[in-house]
């Protein structure tokens, strides 16, 4: 209802400012008609003023005078053979002026309405990108609420269960107690992706950069959500010498991998399961990190919005139903990525990859 009652506000602006733009396009229409005839009547009132003249000079050539007289009583005006034209000169002057007034009234017409066209386009746009950003922010409270409560109810479930159970075998007692540490650590996750999310905003944070062993980040990432994928059918393969050392600040690191890894398992999952395959190895810009997922994919005009805050793919409450997710871990894989970071994919349906750069440790930045 929220989302329906933004669009239809941003919608109402967006008609607001094309009618002003009209109103302003006939107001400038009309005022350039209307210079141009006046500037019409203007050279047509001299040429009818210059024809008085030529008709009292023919007047005054029937009684005598000489045709130097005239001209010099008239000098607009040229005499030969007996009659009174008006000088060609002239003519052509009046034409030429009655151009260059049109030509510039068109000038100004036309520039003030190309700067009336861009501040509109640009306040169009402005409403356009803040009203996607509330939409977004809407979306990412109901999915905070939808990633907290879930977790939150697995926990009351468990906890009752072991209540009213009393004491269980070891082994059932140890699977409610991995449930309930599998959920403390997706309200922990989700809540240091908040406060990251919130720090990066106002540039809390400093990277300090040193060797880390790119394969040790990436086995343990994998480790840490190893369970979580294969409850969701997702495959993990590690394709990433040990030896490989990135130039990037450590925490950063770890984050940005594992939120990588952790998108790719979310984005498979969606599909019904598959593999999240990690590829790294050394190329002239550095270190390449490849995450690829057999996932639901994205459109590929949509590669470089995927790192925007908030923002997820797709319609979003089909997609709140299929993915998990908050929007901001892939923000904050951009922000604290000390390389660079790419996004691919070739439709929906047809997975993703991910591609990271990063210095190689002993090189010259």
């Amino acid at each position: 209802m929220r989302a329906a009652l933004l669009w239809s506000r941003t919608r109402a602006l967006q008609i607001c400012m094309f009618l002003l733009l009209v109103i302003c396009f006939a107001q400038v229409l009309w005022w350039f008609v209307d210079q141009r005839m006046f500037t019409a009547e203007v050279t047509e009132d001299a040429l009818a003023h210059y024809q008085v003249d030529v008709q009292a000079a023919a007047e005054l050539l029937a009684t005598g005078t000489s045709a130097s007289e005239i001209e010099m009583r008239f000098p607009h005006l040229d005499v030969a053979n007996g009659h009174a034209i008006v000088d060609p000169a002239i003519v052509d002057g009046l034409s030429h002026s009655e151009r260059q007034r049109v030509r510039r009234y068109a000038w100004e017409g036309g520039f003030f309405l190309a700067v009336l066209a861009m501040a509109m386009w640009i306040l169009w746009q402005t409403i356009r990108r803040e009203a996607d950003l509330r939409l977004r922010q809407q979306n990412f409270i109901a999915a905070v609420s939808h990633e907290l409560k879930s977790p939150l109810a697995s926990l009351r479930l468990t906890a009752e269960t072991m209540s009213l159970r009393g004491p269980a075998d070891p082994e059932r007692r140890a699977t409610l107690v991995a449930r309930m540490l599998s959920d403390t650590e997706r309200l922990d996750d989700m809540i240091h992706k908040l406060l990251d999310a919130s720090r990066l905003e106002r540039g809390k944070i400093e990277l300090h950069p040193e060797p880390v062993a790119l394969g040790h980040i990436v086995s343990e990432a994998a480790r840490e959500l190893k369970e979580r994928a294969s409850e969701r059918k997702v495959e993990i393969e590690i394709d990433v010498p040990h030896e490989l050392e990135v130039l990037a600040d450590p925490v950063a690191a770890r984050t940005v991998v594992r939120n990588l890894l952790e998108n790719a398992i979310q984005a498979t999952a969606a599909g019904g399961g598959g593999r999240v395959t990690l590829h790294a190895h050394r190329t002239q810009d550095g270190v390449h990190l490849e995450v690829k997922d057999t996932g639901i994919g994205f459109p590929p005009n949509e590669a470089k919005r995927i790192f925007d805050k908030f923002y997820r793919p797709g319609d979003e409450m089909r997609r709140q139903v299929r993915t998990a997710g908050t929007g901001l871990g892939l923000y904050i894989v951009e922000k604290l990525m000390s390389g660079r970071v790419r996004a691919m994919s070739l439709g929906p349906g047809q997975g993703a990859t991910f591609d990271v750069w990063w210095p190689e440790a002993g090189e010259d930045v």
